[in-house]
């Protein structure tokens, strides 16, 4: 079965009072839920795919978790997929595009809101665990995003 999925990114503005970014890239991300959740989820795994894409300087890290992530005012760019359906696929490939993005490494977090309600507590996450995608001037970079834990809070 073939799904239609509605997508929207937008890079926010980055620079100082211009809005126009001059040499960026972009990032192809695509999505899969890791096997892990897959097997132990008992809901269904559909929903929307809500998150944001962070510089990963921007996030901190320890043993290879994020501790602490800034608000979502900090992103540079805000993520949203309609619809996500892995009952029948294990990725979605190409799902979003990132546009826009100036040289640097990225990181993206987010989570797949399985109960409609927002992310929260049981919702599929992602825990980038050093995850990241590094845009280079003008070129297209895929990345993968994977769904590897569950909203403990």
């Amino acid at each position: 079965m073939k799904q239609a999925v509605l997508i929207m990114a937008l890079a926010l503005g980055l620079g100082c009072g211009d809005d126009s970014v001059t040499g960026g890239g972009q990032a192809e991300l695509s999505f899969t839920v890791d096997e892990a959740v897959r097997v132990n989820f008992r809901d269904e795994l559909t929903g929307d795919i809500v998150g944001q894409v962070y510089r990963a300087e921007d996030l901190d890290f320890v043993g290879g978790s994020v501790v602490s992530a800034p608000d979502a005012s900090a992103a540079v760019a805000d993520v949203l997929v309609l619809d996500a359906d892995f009952r029948e696929v294990d990725t979605l490939e190409a799902a979003a595009l990132v546009e826009n993005l100036p040289p640097g490494e990225y990181s993206f977090l987010g989570a797949l809101d399985v109960d409609g309600n927002g992310n929260d507590l049981g919702d599929p996450v992602t825990f980038s665990m050093q995850r990241s995608f590094v845009i280079e001037d003008a070129e297209t970079v895929p990345f993968e995003v994977i769904f590897n834990g569950i909203q403990p809070f």
